[in-house]
């Protein structure tokens, strides 16, 4: 059976998740990481998507992507066989290393996104990494430090104040949830994909 087209949305916001086929270790080393990244970030050039948050852990990754013109599946397809073809060549390989096709999920902007970007962020301490929210492969310390390297932090950042100062504060913050925050956080991404709030 053929598979179903992806449809695409003008500046429709994507919660992007890609996992290694059968659960592999796909960006093993600091290396792999560094060279994903950089992929990502020559495709944000040529495409010209919005990134607005992106964690890249062992055996999968995280990105929450605003689309422009260029489709989606135009923007991982390239992605990903960029970095398939440097990942089999590096450890003398062939096949598939992503599992099947990456899921991504159509969000609600309003109101959701700080949900959003924190959920992403949060990767780490749900693995119990030892430098939790300072990950290194994450975009939170863009968020913290106030300068997106790679992600577009002021939109986001002007959600919470037009103040960047005060913006940055308010992230670091918000930032500072317990665990069961970590909870409510998946909550919030499942309306945020389903786009109907949870009644209580």
């Amino acid at each position: 059976m053929a598979r179903k087209q992806r449809i695409h949305y003008r500046a429709a916001l994507y919660h992007v998740m890609a996992r290694g086929n059968n659960g592999e270790y796909i960006i093993k080393d600091e290396q792999d990481k560094k060279h994903y990244i950089d992929i990502v970030k020559k495709y944000k050039e040529r495409y010209q998507f919005k990134l607005y948050a992106y964690c890249l852990m062992d055996n999968h990754i995280h990105m929450l992507i605003e689309v422009s013109e260029v489709p989606l599946a135009k923007i991982m397809q390239g992605i990903q066989q960029v970095y398939t073809q440097h990942y089999n060549k590096k450890y003398k390989r062939t096949g598939h290393v992503f599992q099947q096709r990456y899921k991504a999920v159509v969000c609600n902007k309003d109101g959701y996104m700080l949900h959003l970007v924190k959920y992403i962020h949060y990767n780490p301490v749900k693995a119990k990494i030892e430098e939790g929210l300072d990950y290194k492969w994450s975009s939170h310390r863009e968020y913290t430090k106030g300068k997106g390297y790679h992600t577009d932090i002021e939109s986001v950042l002007k959600m919470i104040s037009k103040n960047k100062t005060q913006a940055i504060k308010g992230y670091i913050e918000y930032m500072k949830g317990q665990p069961d925050d970590i909870e409510e956080a998946e909550y919030r991404v499942e309306e945020a994909q389903s786009n109907t709030p949870r009644t209580k």
